[in-house]
């Protein structure tokens, strides 16, 4: 028994070791994956592109100025031409004192006025004028007038109508007596033209015209009234500017308008398609003058207005203010000068490629460095942005590895957990074995005795 109890023992001990082993081997698979796994995020950390700050060197710009009396010119290109000569190009700024530029808006109300009053035809209308009111004939009653080329007349048309009690008569009408002719529109449709006749008044033109109701609006902001720019005051004594103005000084203004108005027109590109525009006048506080300030007639004259006549939005406005205006100058001929360290100093610009002296103008040159602060603020904003993108992976990246190590560790401690039982292992098979070598030893001796 004794034996075969060793022999069972050492047969379950070296299962044991086999499975120790095999554990043992399954963590060190583990940890080279986790190896792997942390060797990929070392390589992601290393490849990763460091953010770098903007220098403000690049968004500086170091420029050339000239003056020229009110105008500061800034060159922008020095093309080099042989015997030191140069081709170059400038802008051009001033100051002007006397330009539109944009002002708060305002609110708008619209005022609706009905009225009846002689309204011109159209031509469509006028081609409809049939029937003659006849005021000093014997028969008082609309008579249809007829027209003829009289040959005795020279070819001019005449207008004559038939005597009721005998048709064959014809009766001539000098149409240009208001007091005896009145033309008049007649409704075909009715079956007394009398009912439906609408008497119409000739001016010394020529033009007809009928009564109608015309809609006119006038437009306000708070209690002071717009006017349409370069009109006629009607209302001078109700505004407190344009009452204090003589007719020579209205007439003045007015032609002042005109010039206002081709400036707005200019100022919002409606050179091709004239714009109308309103205007009313506010007193300076500062200064005491009258500022005048203008509101697009499309604006004004349009349907953004609620049922109390208010508008429901602002209304773009413009006033007279200083404005800064540039202009490019191109290819100009000239001839610079130079310090000991090579920087720009004067220059002269020639009338023509004749480079005479005579007509060149000399000037020194100024050099600006001028930064763009909203550029480089831009720069920054994105490199914060970029950095904090890239302290967030390497944080990332730093926290997956931590959790690595942290598994490869616990890995690390099983396994020699395992690497001490299979130490444990092998000392007890060896005494197993010890055992089981006494017992065959003692087993030979008795058969051999």
């Amino acid at each position: 028994m004794g034996m075969s109890a060793s022999q069972a023992r050492f047969l379950c001990l070296t299962a044991r070791k086999s499975n120790v082993e095999f554990e043992g081997q399954q963590i060190n698979q583990q940890r080279t994956s986790l190896s792997n796994t942390s060797g990929a995020y070392y390589s992601e950390l290393c490849n990763m592109s460091v953010p770098t700050p903007p220098s403000l060197d690049e968004f500086t710009k170091v420029s050339y100025v000239f003056n020229d009396g009110a105008f500061s010119n800034t060159i922008t290109s020095m093309i080099a031409k042989q015997g030191g000569k140069y081709s170059i190009s400038y802008i051009q700024q001033w100051q002007d004192d006397y330009s539109i530029v944009s002002a708060a808006s305002s609110v708008v109300s619209r005022n609706q006025t009905d009225s009846t009053n002689w309204v011109l035809l159209s031509e469509e209308e006028k081609n409809n004028i049939k029937y003659f009111y006849i005021t000093n004939l014997e028969f008082d009653e609309y008579i249809e007038v007829h027209k003829e080329n009289r040959i005795d007349g020279g070819g001019i048309e005449y207008y004559y109508c038939a005597d009721p009690n005998n048709t064959d008569e014809k009766t001539y009408i000098d149409i240009n007596e208001h007091n005896k002719v009145t033309a008049a529109l007649v409704d075909e449709n009715a079956d007394n033209p009398k009912d439906a006749v609408t008497l119409l008044k000739k001016d010394p033109s020529g033009n007809y015209f009928k009564e109608g109701t015309i809609t006119t609006y006038t437009y306000s902001i708070g209690s002071a009234k717009l006017r349409k720019l370069g009109s006629t005051p009607t209302d001078k004594e109700n505004d407190p500017y344009l009452r204090n103005l003589s007719d020579e000084q209205i007439k003045d203004l007015m032609a002042q308008e005109g010039y206002y108005k081709d400036l707005l027109n200019e100022k919002n590109g409606n050179l091709t398609n004239l714009e109308d525009y309103y205007v009313r006048y506010i007193k300076d506080a500062t200064t005491g003058a009258y500022v005048p300030y203008f509101y697009s007639a499309s604006d004004i004259e349009s349907e953004k207005y609620n049922d109390t006549g208010l508008a429901t939005e602002g209304m773009n406005c413009y006033t007279i203010g200083s404005a800064t205006k540039t202009k490019e100058v191109l290819n100009q001929f000239a001839k610079v000068e130079k310090d000991s360290t090579g920087r720009y100093i004067g220059i002269k610009i020639y009338t023509d490629d004749k480079f005479n002296e005579e007509t060149a103008i000399e000037y020194s040159l100024t050099t600006n460095t001028t930064t763009d602060e909203a550029a480089y603020e831009d720069a920054m904003n994105k490199y914060n942005y970029e950095q904090f993108q890239y302290d967030q992976k390497v944080q990332e990246i730093n926290s997956k590895i931590e959790i690595i190590q942290q598994q490869d560790k616990s890995l690390e401690l099983e396994l020699k957990h395992l690497d001490t039982e299979q130490s444990a292992i092998d000392a007890e098979l060896d005494a197993v074995k010890k055992v089981i070598s006494k017992n065959v030893d003692s087993s030979f001796k008795t058969f051999s005795a």
